[in-house]
């Protein structure tokens, strides 16, 4: 039990655990923005694992991360743009669409990698770029705390940058108060004067730009290659943790961050040498009960509240 409980707070544990939250946290914040304007985006996952391919072969094409997480951004804000356009202008069902765009991905990576490697699992074989990693000065000597700044991806420290962003960017921004008006109600919204399928295409493009820097971050800093499928599932995962966060920024940082824990936890289940079809589904599991809590403790303050009226 000692050793159980020494490898759960390893500094080992907490640095495998902010390289899961960062993936997270990059879907969580996509999904804040689409689910606050009125929208789910349920294709987070297809954009994700595309945006990761286009990451590698643009960074493989061009020679530079930079370019490389640039053009995985624009190709996020794209598919995103699609998803909006097929939902919005030509009233096509989110969840169908969405699932549609995550057949695509699924498919349409696997055919592009085997175009240009002749492989249809792995691209290991280009030599595609990987992000920088940093550590901050000064609190990298820090007792204790050292471990929670040191030796990080770049796309890290981005994270950060993105939950302060959206948290501003919905709570103190004019752009950020028409979206949440569209997502409450979009006719009363529309009433005043606001453009509601404008306001929810920048929701989507924004979403999308998030959306493909965790792709980029995928391949370019949690892994350094594109491999078939290797989302596993990753971005409905974000959709459960915004959902289970109150669809908001910090309540789905913190959502995040239990399904980061618990994937973490799934590879230290591997030392008590349990079934590896519990351990791969551990983290799941756990995201299936936290939205079973999160659903019954709605149902009791709706039944509160329709007894008060």
């Amino acid at each position: 039990m000692s050793l159980i409980l020494d490898t759960l707070f390893s500094a080992n544990t907490v640095t495998a655990t902010i390289r899961v939250l960062t993936l997270l946290v990059f879907g969580t914040m996509a999904a804040v923005i689409n689910v606050t304007s009125g929208i789910n985006n349920i294709g987070i996952e297809g954009i994700f694992l595309s945006s990761a391919l286009v990451a590698v072969l643009g960074s493989w094409l061009t020679q530079s991360w930079i370019l490389g997480m640039l053009l995985a951004v624009l190709w996020g804000v794209a598919l995103s743009l699609l998803f909006g356009y097929l939902t919005m202008k030509l009233g096509t069902n989110n969840i169908l669409c969405g699932l549609a765009l995550n057949m695509f991905a699924s498919g349409g990576t696997v055919f592009v990698l085997s175009a240009v490697t002749g492989q249809k699992g792995s691209s290991i074989s280009l030599a595609s770029k990987v992000a920088p990693r940093f550590s901050i000065p000064l609190l990298k000597e820090i007792p204790y705390i050292k471990v929670l700044f040191t030796d990080y991806s770049f796309f890290t420290y981005l994270a950060i940058a993105v939950v302060i962003f959206v948290v501003i960017m919905i709570k103190r921004t004019p752009i950020g108060l028409r979206i949440r008006a569209v997502g409450l109600n979009p006719n009363a919204a529309s009433s005043v004067g606001i453009n509601v399928r404008t306001v929810r295409y920048t929701a989507f493009a924004m979403s999308g730009a998030i959306a493909g820097l965790g792709g980029a971050y995928l391949t370019m800093g949690y892994f350094s290659s594109f491999t078939r499928d290797m989302t596993a599932g990753i971005g409905f995962m974000c959709i459960a943790a915004c959902n289970m966060g109150g669809v908001t920024p910090v309540g789905g940082l913190l959502a995040a961050l239990l399904f980061a824990f618990a994937n973490v936890l799934s590879n230290v289940m591997q030392s008590l040498q349990m079934s590896v079809d519990l351990i791969n589904g551990f983290p799941y599991m756990i995201t299936v009960v936290a939205l079973f809590v999160i659903g019954y403790i709605n149902y009791r303050k709706e039944k509160k509240a329709t007894r008060r009226q």
